[in-house]
């Protein structure tokens, strides 16, 4: 019963999202959230390595 009701309470919400957000959305938030990781991660390793060389 309830997996008859989904699809269209889904379609009903969702019906006036254009497609190309729906596509380009979930791409953007993984480059971005990939990016940020890498440049927090290079930031972190470079304060290390200023800490080692200073002692």
């Amino acid at each position: 019963m309830m997996f008859c009701l989904l699809p269209r309470c889904f379609s009903r919400y969702c019906s006036n999202i254009p497609l190309y957000l729906v596509l380009v959305v979930p791409y953007l938030a993984t480059i971005v959230g990939t990016v940020t990781l890498v440049g927090y991660l290079s930031y972190r390793s470079g304060q290390q390595g200023v800490k080692i060389a200073y002692h």
